[in-house]
């Protein structure tokens, strides 16, 4: 009863850290120790947004690696989760084609594993921008948000990285607004491979994350 209850909860929402951690904890129990590491993995990954669930991820993964001799490493944890794709960075500088607003440049560095041959029909993005306005409200932004690879037909061919550039450009904004964060996820075949927010606490502002 407990597993199917997880199960759909899990289901409806698959980047809920309080599911995630139960998920664990279950697994804990039964002493399925490779189940239980993916799903502290999976809320490591997340980073201090996951909140209180973050930090007993992170003691209950560097108890087993202590247990097994093996890597403590917060990095070691992260790329335990098995993903064809993943974020390697972030850039981002300013842009000069609103001369009344704002507008930012980002490029995700997105590389793929090098087992895995990917397929641009199975990977789909989501970019949320945020503005603050007024009294330190923060709001969905109204800027024009453009979104497109660098290269025209990404393939994850040779090096295995392609770049996915974003452009906000605020062009008529009310006054004192300005761009505040956004949050960035990445999905393959509908699942969650990879996801970044500035600031971090903006994940929690989001729904539970689903590929398009």
């Amino acid at each position: 009863m407990v597993r199917a209850a997880l199960a759909r909860a899990e289901d409806l929402e698959p980047q809920n850290p309080t599911v995630l951690e139960r998920q664990g904890e279950l697994a804990q129990e039964e002493k399925n120790v490779s189940r239980a590491t993916d799903y502290w993995s999976r809320i490591i990954s997340m980073g201090p947004a996951a909140g209180a669930s973050y930090e007993r991820a992170r003691s209950r993964l560097q108890e087993a690696a202590q247990a097994e001799g093996t890597d403590s490493s917060e990095a070691t944890f992260r790329h335990r989760v098995k993903t064809p794709l993943r974020l390697l960075g972030v850039e981002r500088r300013n842009g000069n084609g609103s001369p009344f607003g704002q507008e930012l440049l980002f490029r995700f560095r997105i590389a793929a594993d090098p087992r895995t041959k990917i397929s641009l029909e199975q990977t789909s993005y989501q970019f949320y921008a945020y503005d603050q306005i007024d009294s330190g409200i923060i709001v969905p932004t109204n800027a024009h948000i453009t979104v497109a690879f660098e290269n025209a037909f990404p393939s994850w061919g040779g090096n295995r990285v392609e770049v996915l550039r974003v452009v906000y450009r605020l062009d008529h904004p009310v006054p004192h607004q300005r761009f505040y964060g956004y949050v960035f996820r990445l999905f393959y075949s509908g699942l969650l491979q990879d996801q970044r927010a500035e600031p971090p606490e903006l994940l929690l502002r989001l729904p539970s994350a689903k590929g398009k």
